[in-house]
């Protein structure tokens, strides 16, 4: 199979270590950019099952540079611009989506929020107590107790066997420093990549990214390295029991050293299998013999 998708028609790596991608679209389309920073909840070192990538995604948000939080907010509002971030088990990545005359003030100030955030106690309290409430969330909801289960009995070393937001003791173990000091190793410019769409030729995109993200020097970090798993020799299973109105279950695979190209049959093959009500197990176990009342999948 040939999997195709829009090639970059740019590609640089600027003097400090920063990683830049473009693609010119078709004139009159937004602009979109996606700054990605290369560490998750799977890197965390030893804050480990903290949750502290998730955490810093929060602080960012409150004020940065020159601007409060107030100002940030009313500057992408007034550029017309969307704004928001998630984090991964490998990545922490920040979206904007802006008219493409709103993009070189959108870049500046995502800049500002990447190299300075204005971690304040005050707001570190606030967030601290948002997402204390997120987990307590998690905790309530089944689905994602599922889940967190289904990784703790696949993962007996890797990170990956905590939620990607922090187990609730650990969390609470964080201090503002611990968040500053994180911050300064792993936001550096040789940890970072932006992507970026827009009908702006490339050479102008360039030369926004050098401004607002080239300046920055390179602190670099040690990245710790993976701690490998023990070999699995049998099936892993583990059992909830509870008050629900309906039964869930999970089955999990795990693959090492797979590439792009694998994943993307995977996904295609998992697609049939179980994705929508035109799946291959949702005619036979939904609609067919009506065992099950949906099913999905995640890779």
């Amino acid at each position: 199979m040939d999997f195709r998708y829009p090639k970059l028609t740019s590609e640089f790596r600027l003097d400090n270590g920063f990683s830049v991608g473009y693609c010119r679209s078709y004139p009159g389309a937004s602009a979109s950019v996606r700054l990605c920073v290369r560490s998750g909840s799977a890197d965390e070192d030893e804050f480990s099952g903290c949750g502290v990538s998730h955490f810093l995604e929060h602080m960012v948000f409150n004020g940065a540079g020159s601007r409060t939080k107030r100002e940030m907010s009313e500057l992408f509002s007034k550029l017309g611009a969307a704004i928001n971030a998630y984090t991964f088990y490998d990545r922490t990545v920040y979206c904007v989506d802006c008219p493409p005359h709103s993009l070189e003030k959108a870049l500046e100030a995502l800049s500002d929020m990447m190299f300075s955030p204005a971690f304040e106690a005050e707001s570190f309290k606030l967030e601290r107590d948002v997402i204390l409430r997120e987990i307590d969330m998690c905790s309530d909801d089944l689905d994602d107790v599922l889940i967190s289960s289904l990784n703790r009995a696949m993962f007996e070393v890797s990170p990956m066997r905590f939620p990607v937001i922090g187990e609730r003791k650990l969390f609470e173990s964080l201090s503002l420093g611990d968040l500053t000091s994180y911050h300064s190793r792993k936001y550096s410019p040789g940890n970072m990549m932006l992507i970026g769409v827009s009908d702006l030729p490339d050479a102008d995109f360039l030369r926004m990214a050098r401004r607002f993200f080239g300046g920055e020097t390179c602190k670099g970090f040690l990245q710790a390295a993976p701690q490998p798993e023990p070999e699995q020799i049998c099936p892993r299973s583990v059992s909830i029991s509870g008050k629900t109105d309906i039964a869930r279950g999970a089955l999990s695979f795990r693959f090492a050293n797979v590439g792009f190209r694998e994943i993307a049959a995977s996904e295609a093959w998992c697609f049939a299998l179980a994705g929508g009500n035109s799946s291959r197990i949702s005619r036979r176990l939904k609609y067919g013999s009506p065992l099950i009342d949906s099913i999905d999948y995640e890779i």
